[in-house]
């Protein structure tokens, strides 16, 4: 009996929760961004599509927004949706870095964006890495991190050459 009323009481009492994570929507990605110990959640809020679904209702701007205080969203321009993931600590300084696929129309190109908190608001952490679905096919993530040696990443990335899309490696120190 104890329990059960615990639980209800828990279940009703919504309004004791914090008010972000009351905001906090489906989906969202969950990890400790800013390096402060207390989980940080992000997620993606994608533009409205007109009924062809062929085109937006407006910009093709997708908001990548968080529940870091003060930290201004993340745009990106030409992008109807997209993957966001928590790539852990690639730094080795307790903080999570995201990486966002973003999605379009058509086409096997994209660009993978990086991003990382400093001063709590959202940076990027590397270049755009040119990637094609054959990298994608081939379950190769555009960046990892490379064990034993603290902020160096593995970035693997797609490019053209003559008739073939290939993938290539290098490393760099974050």
């Amino acid at each position: 009996m104890k329990t059960s009323v615990c639980f209800a009481f828990a279940y009703l009492c919504t309004a004791c929760l914090p008010l972000h994570s009351q905001s906090i929507p489906a989906g969202a990605i969950k990890g400790d961004f800013n390096g402060d110990g207390k989980p940080d959640y992000v997620w993606i809020v994608k533009p409205t599509l007109n009924t062809a679904q062929d085109d937006c209702d407006g910009p093709c701007v997708v908001h990548i927004k968080s529940t870091i205080k003060g930290a201004e969203d993340i745009v990106v321009k030409q992008a109807i949706g997209g993957t966001l993931t928590n790539l852990g600590d690639l730094k080795g300084n307790r903080h999570d870095e995201i990486g966002f696929l973003p999605e379009w129309f058509t086409s096997c190109w994209r660009g993978y964006l990086t991003y990382q908190v400093k001063a709590n608001q959202w940076q990027p952490l590397t270049e755009s890495i040119p990637t094609h679905c054959n990298l994608w096919e081939a379950g190769v993530f555009p960046i990892t991190k490379l064990k034993g040696n603290p902020g160096v990443v593995q970035i693997n990335y797609s490019v053209i050459d003559g008739d073939s899309i290939l993938v290539k490696t290098k490393f760099i120190k974050l």
